[in-house]
């Protein structure tokens, strides 16, 4: 089994037939055929089914096809890597996180990193907590952070911190005289939470079911800093990472209190990628600038 064979097998399949793989490859279709036939001699299998109409996978090409372009993106990878070696400065990373934790952790790290690596390209996608874990997983994502998942095989989780979420009231609101509040004491008011798209939403449900309590929701959203901005135009409370509440001009009067139930229950963030993957120079330089952060 060798790569051009593969590589024949692959286009075999995106195009659905001999003919049109040959001309995109400006090979003949004889040549294209013979290593096909030598593939399926050496996996004892055949890979395409043939009618007049083009070729499609059998069950045994789709397995292959799944291998071949794992194959092919790890191919890719290396290159990229052995390229990234030869300079150190250059490539690209990519970074899923959740929005709670991206304004405080990224934006004075990104840009020291660019001082430092101005040749870095760095993306960076706001996503919700499971989006996070699947980004990493498919390798849509080069570093995730995330919050409140459990130990999963497939990732490393290469620094925790302990996240806090607050209730965050206008100065006027009744809650505003207290240290600290309890889910019991938020029910009483009418409340805006984050979606339920989002990990801190489970959190705050799992937690008031334990409470016994159910929350008076007036208002939710997929957007923290939509949320933010509807406490500051409604006087309702809303619940946010404390790190967000704090995120603020300081001509908004806002009050972030602490809630007991969820800051006993012990939940983290954590900075993560996937075990398996080998990260490129420039996603660990990245990846360490976070870890001393974080």
């Amino acid at each position: 089994m060798n790569l051009q064979a593969l590589k024949y097998f692959d286009e075999v399949n995106r195009c659905g037939s001999f003919r049109r793989a040959a001309d995109k490859l400006n090979v003949a279709a004889s040549a294209i055929s013979r290593q096909i036939q030598n593939l399926e001699y050496d996996l004892g299998a055949q890979l395409f089914e043939r009618s007049v109409r083009g070729v499609r996978l059998t069950e045994a090409g789709e397995l292959l096809a799944i291998r071949v372009r794992g194959i092919f993106n790890s191919i890719s990878q290396v290159k990229s890597d052995i390229d990234d070696l030869n300079d150190l400065q250059r490539g690209h990373v990519r970074v899923a996180s959740v929005e709670g934790v991206a304004n405080t952790i990224f934006a004075e790290n990104c840009a020291r990193f660019f001082v430092r690596f101005p040749l870095v390209q760095v993306a960076i996608e706001i996503l919700d907590a499971q989006q996070v874990v699947e980004a990493l997983l498919s390798e849509t994502a080069d570093i995730g952070i995330t919050f409140g998942i459990s130990d999963r095989p497939e990732l490393n989780i290469v620094k925790r911190r302990p996240g806090h979420l607050a209730a965050v009231v206008p100065r006027d609101h009744p809650l505003s005289c207290e240290d600290h509040v309890t889910l019991k004491q938020i029910a009483k008011f009418p409340s805006i939470l984050p979606s339920t798209g989002f990990g801190i939403r489970r959190l705050i449900e799992d937690e008031s079911d334990r409470a016994g309590v159910q929350l008076k929701i007036a208002f939710e959203s997929n957007s923290l800093e939509l949320i933010r901005r509807m406490i500051e135009t409604t006087g309702l409370l809303g619940i946010l990472p404390h790190s967000k509440a704090l995120d603020r001009s300081p001509s908004v009067n806002f009050k972030a209190l602490p809630i007991t139930e969820i800051d006993k229950s012990g939940y983290m963030t954590e900075l993560c990628v996937k075990r398996t993957r080998i990260l490129a120079p420039p996603v660990k330089m990245l990846l360490g600038s976070l870890e001393e952060d974080f």
